[in-house]
C-alpha cells in the first residue's frame, strides 16, 4: 500500500478520459492534412479558449479579445478548403465528446494548468467546439451566398414612377 501522499497525488492528478485522449489523437493524426490557413484558424480556435478557461495569470477581456480573434479567424477561414471544413467538423464533434466526458462541476481535481480545476477543461472543449462551429457556419453562409445568383430586374420592365 502506498502512502497517503501517493494516494492523494493519484486522485488529484489529471486522468484523461478516452474522449479527451481521442481528441488529442485526432488532432495529431489529421493536423498535416489541414491547409496552412486552416491550421492558423484552428490554433487560434484553441488559444482563445485556453486563455479564457485555463490560464490563471491572464485577465482575458472576452468582449474585446474574443471579438478581435473571431474576426481574424473569419478572415483567415476564407482560404479554407472543403476538406478543411470536413476536418473541422470532425474536430468539433471530438471536442464536444471530450467536453461531455468531463464533469463541468469537478472542483476536486486539478488538471495541471497552474491550479485550474478539471471543470475548466470541460469549458475549454465547449468553447473550442463553439468557435469551430461558428467558423463552419460562416463558411456555409458565404458559400451559399456565392452560389446564389444576384436577383436582377427584367430589362424590358418599364420605368413607371407613380409620382
Amino acid at each position: 500500500m502506498g502512502s497517503l501522499l501517493e494516494k492523494k497525488k493519484m486522485t488529484t492528478e489529471n486522468q484523461f478520459t478516452p474522449e479527451h485522449a481521442a481528441y488529442s489523437q485526432l488532432r495529431e493524426e489529421k493536423w498535416e492534412l489541414l491547409s496552412e490557413a486552416a491550421r492558423r484558424v484552428f490554433e487560434m480556435a484553441e488559444v482563445e479558449p485556453y486563455m479564457m478557461n485555463l490560464e490563471s495569470s491572464y485577465s482575458y477581456q472576452i468582449d474585446r479579445e474574443l471579438d478581435e480573434a473571431m474576426e481574424e479567424m473569419h478572415l483567415a477561414a476564407v482560404e479554407m478548403s472543403d476538406q478543411d471544413c470536413a476536418l473541422f467538423a470532425m474536430f468539433r464533434r471530438s471536442a464536444l465528446a471530450a467536453a461531455a466526458s468531463i464533469d463541468r462541476h469537478d472542483r476536486a481535481k486539478l488538471v495541471g494548468f497552474r491550479g485550474k480545476y478539471r471543470g475548466a477543461l470541460h469549458y475549454f472543449y465547449i468553447d473550442v467546439s463553439a468557435i469551430v462551429e461558428d467558423i463552419l457556419q460562416k463558411k456555409k453562409v458565404e458559400a451559399a451566398r456565392q452560389r446564389k445568383p444576384a436577383r436582377r430586374e427584367p430589362e424590358d420592365f418599364p420605368d413607371i414612377i407613380p409620382f
